[in-house]
């Protein structure tokens, strides 16, 4: 008989990307994460399950500087990020340069055959706004996520 804890371990979180870049708005990274992380099942013996796993994702390298100045460092970059359910892009000034939002597009648009939900908190949309997505999904923005 398979006990509490088997039944856990076959519990699968979603997998959350959230995108940063240089002159990202630290909050529109942070928030998210924090808001995904909270959730999880009680495994009823105290312990948490978490419901997704969040993956920081830079676009040119796995540091940048929020506009504030804090660093963040990511542990994966646009090429070596795992299949995703999600993808949010983050806002802030640094994603209005062409450099930064053409190249999320773009990978975006390698990705959309196999993400279910993609994204946008703020001025995030002009990373994924270029993109056709041509089915019935919904490009989600800001608050209308979580």
């Amino acid at each position: 008989m398979k006990t509490p804890a088997d039944r856990a371990s076959i519990f699968r979180p979603i997998r959350i990307g959230l995108v940063g870049f240089d002159e990202v708005t630290a909050f529109h990274l942070i928030g998210p994460a924090d808001t995904f992380v909270a959730a999880a099942l009680d495994d009823g013996y105290g312990n948490r399950i978490p419901c997704y796993e969040i993956h920081t994702i830079g676009v040119f390298s796995d540091r940048f500087r929020a506009e504030d100045g804090l660093m963040l460092e990511a542990p994966e970059t646009l090429s070596t990020a795992p299949v995703l359910d999600t993808i949010i892009v983050a806002g802030g000034r640094g994603i209005r340069r062409p450099e930064v939002s053409d190249k999320v597009a773009a990978w975006i648009l390698k990705r959309v055959n196999d993400t279910r939900r993609i994204g946008a908190v703020c001025t995030g949309i002009y990373g994924v706004k270029s993109q056709r997505i041509g089915d019935s999904r919904a490009i989600w923005h800001g608050d209308f996520l979580a």
